[in-house]
C-alpha cells in the first residue's frame, strides 16, 4: 500500500499556476481600464478648471449696479498741456479716452428720407425728384394728410379757433410719419416738406452731423423758421450745433427712432400747430431738440405757389442758402 505524501513546496513552486488572477491577458485588459479611467479623470479635472477660470475672469471684469461705484474721473495731466493721452478710472479699470473717442464715427448717413407730399400737387413731386437727386438723397413720398381726409380726431374735440383744418392735417401727415419710422425701426430719418430748397451738400452736413448729437437726442432741425441763439452752443465745431427752444417750422429735420415715439406718444392729442407743440415740448426740457444755424433747408413760398396750409406765413422764409440745389439744377436745365 503505498503512503500518502503532500506535494513539497518545491514541487508547488515548479508547478504552472492556474485560475483567472494567474491569467496575462486578465492582467493587461485590467490594466487598460485602470489607465483609461485615470485619463477620463485627468480630462474631466482639466475642463473643471477651464470653466471655473473662465467663470472667474468673467466675474472680474463684470460689473453689476450693486458692486458700481461713482466714476472717478482722474486728468493725468492739467488741460492745457498738449501731445497726452486723457484717462477715466472706473472701478479700477483706466480707460483711455483718446481711445474711446476714436470709436465714434465721423460720419453717419441718415437711415431714411421722408418728402411729405400731397397726391394732387405732381409739380411739386417733380421738382422735388429733381432737387434730390442733385442732391444725392434718396427719398421716399410720403402720402400727406388733406382737411377732406383726416376725419374724425382723438382729442381734439374742442378744437382752439385758431387750429385749421389744414394745421391739423398737418398734423397728422407728420404723426403718420412718425408712425412709420417706429413700423420700419429707423435710427433716424430725415423728413421734408414739398416746398423745400437745400443746400446741395446736405447729405454730407447731416452724416458729420448726427455723431455729433448725444444719446439722447430726439430732434434735430436743419431748417427752422426764426433765430436760435448763438450761446446755447453745444460744442465749439463748426458747423455750430445749438440746443432749440424759439424757433419754429416743420419742413426739415431729422427725428430719431426715440423722438418718434415720444412724439408719437405726447403730441396724440393736437393742441396748436405740431411746430408750435414741439417747440413747447423743447422750451420746457421735455424733449431734446438741436438746430444749426445758419440753417441747411429753406422752405420757398412764392406767389404763384401758395401753401396748402391755411392761415400760415405765405412769404419767402428764408434765402441765404450758400449753395441752392434749386439754382444748381435751374442753371443747367433751363440755362445750360
Amino acid at each position: 500500500m503505498e503512503s500518502l505524501q503532500s506535494p513539497s513546496p518545491l514541487d508547488s513552486a515548479t508547478q504552472p499556476l492556474v485560475g483567472p488572477k494567474s491569467d496575462p491577458e486578465a492582467s493587461s485588459h485590467r490594466l487598460r481600464r485602470m489607465l483609461k479611467f485615470i485619463l477620463y479623470g485627468l480630462i474631466a479635472i482639466a475642463v473643471a478648471l477651464q470653466v471655473i477660470g473662465a467663470a472667474v475672469w468673467r466675474h472680474q471684469r463684470q460689473v453689476t449696479p450693486h458692486q458700481a461705484s461713482p466714476k472717478e474721473i482722474i486728468p493725468l495731466l492739467s488741460a492745457n498741456e498738449t501731445d497726452v493721452h486723457q484717462t477715466i478710472t472706473v472701478n479700477s479699470t483706466v480707460i483711455d479716452l483718446d481711445f474711446a473717442e476714436s470709436l465714434v464715427p465721423e460720419r453717419e448717413e441718415v437711415d431714411h428720407v421722408y418728402v411729405v407730399n400731397l397726391e394732387t400737387r405732381t409739380d411739386r413731386r417733380d421738382l422735388m425728384s429733381i432737387l434730390m437727386q442733385y442732391a444725392g438723397l434718396d427719398v421716399e413720398f410720403f402720402p400727406g394728410t388733406t382737411p377732406g381726409t383726416l376725419g374724425f380726431v382723438p382729442g381734439a374735440k374742442q378744437r382752439p379757433k385758431s387750429l385749421t383744418k389744414g394745421q391739423l392735417a398737418c398734423w397728422r401727415s407728420h404723426m403718420n410719419v412718425y408712425r412709420d419710422v417706429m413700423i420700419q425701426g429707423y435710427r433716424h430719418a430725415l423728413i421734408l416738406e414739398d416746398d423745400v430748397d437745400l443746400e446741395i451738400d446736405t447729405k454730407d452736413l447731416l452724416a458729420e452731423m448726427i455723431p455729433r448729437l448725444p444719446n439722447d437726442w430726439d430732434l434735430f432741425y436743419a431748417g427752422f423758421c426764426g433765430s436760435v441763439n448763438k450761446n446755447d452752443r453745444v460744442d465749439e465745431l463748426d458747423p455750430p450745433l445749438l440746443r432749440f427752444y424759439n424757433t419754429g417750422c416743420t419742413h426739415g429735420y431729422v427725428v430719431s427712432l426715440r423722438g418718434a415715439a415720444r412724439l408719437l406718444y405726447l403730441l396724440q392729442k393736437p393742441t396748436g400747430p405740431i411746430d408750435l407743440m414741439i417747440l413747447t415740448l423743447a422750451h420746457h426740457n421735455v424733449t431734446q431738440v438741436f438746430a444749426t444755424n445758419p440753417p441747411w433747408i429753406a422752405q420757398v413760398r412764392r406767389p404763384d405757389d401758395p401753401t396748402n396750409i391755411p392761415g400760415s406765413w405765405g412769404g419767402r422764409l428764408w434765402e441765404g442758402l450758400r449753395n441752392s440745389t434749386r439754382a444748381m439744377a435751374l442753371a443747367d436745365l433751363v440755362f445750360a
